[in-house]
């Protein structure tokens, strides 16, 4: 849609867009008036569902885990290379890592204790 936006907003023709960016006014017109192919509509089914769970829990699921819970809650056995490339780069989310607690008590403050 870059094509008729930027025709809409800086008054340009169609024909003149197609001409600057080499693509034949057919072929535009041709993919603006498509209809998405059943994987396409799948893929936005499947990329509402990741957004769903990864709101869900505070952002901190990977992929692994979005890919999990996806088969679990849709019934089906999605690749999880699909769930990465969907979260990657048409989604652009990723896990937030978290900090590690540390689990261990610095040796001059058990000395402390002891005295």
């Amino acid at each position: 849609m870059a094509i008729k936006e930027v025709a809409f907003e800086y008054k340009y023709s169609i024909k003149f867009l197609c001409e600057v960016w080499k693509i034949n006014r057919r072929s535009y017109y041709k993919w603006l008036h498509r209809t998405p192919s059943n994987r396409e509509k799948e893929n936005e089914i499947i990329k509402e569902k990741i957004l769903e769970i990864y709101y869900s829990v505070n952002k901190i699921y990977g992929f692994r885990r979005i890919t999990i819970n996806v088969n679990r809650q849709m019934n089906k056995n999605y690749n999880v290379k699909r769930i990465y490339r969907l979260m990657k780069d048409e989604l652009n989310i990723s896990s937030i890592i978290r900090k590690k607690k540390k689990k261990y008590i610095k040796t001059f403050e058990c000395v402390n204790l002891f005295l």
